[in-house]
């Protein structure tokens, strides 16, 4: 099984020591917007996942895909390169950041992120909804 976790935020610090990371303004699971229309600044993206058993062998043979997804339109892809580690290894985890700047969205919007295959999908993250509440504005 592969597990996908995403955090939706404002901002991702890179910290010089220890590689760790900060993850600034992140999102529960509903980001408002002050309009019913808005484009977004700046949304970050920190995705992690994780595969075990069979999946560690889909990673080493096939091409895999992650893509940002608003609605059913893909809005990015990015090809996770072959993982070539050990085949004594129980579970194999991964974490990469992604910005995305002037982001149209629109009342009930949804974002999400897949991994997939060309023709089959691995895993899918829970969505960040987009919401219009005018007494926001």
């Amino acid at each position: 099984m592969i597990h996908l976790n995403v955090h939706y935020c404002d901002e991702i610090i890179r910290h010089a020591e220890n590689d760790k990371y900060s993850l600034i303004g992140i999102f529960p699971d509903i980001c408002h917007i002050p309009t019913p229309q808005a484009i977004l600044g700046r949304l970050c993206l920190s995705v992690s996942f994780s595969a075990e058993g069979m999946d560690i062998q889909t990673m080493k043979t096939r091409q895999i895909f992650l893509e940002i997804v608003r609605n059913d339109d893909v809005i990015s892809a990015l090809e996770i390169p072959s993982y070539d580690g050990s085949d004594t290894e129980e579970n194999v985890s991964f974490m990469l950041h992604q910005t995305i700047s002037g982001l149209p969205v629109s009342d009930n919007d949804r974002i999400y992120v897949r991994m997939k295959t060309h023709n089959h999908i691995l895993s899918e993250s829970r969505p960040l909804f987009f919401s219009w509440l005018p007494y926001h504005s």
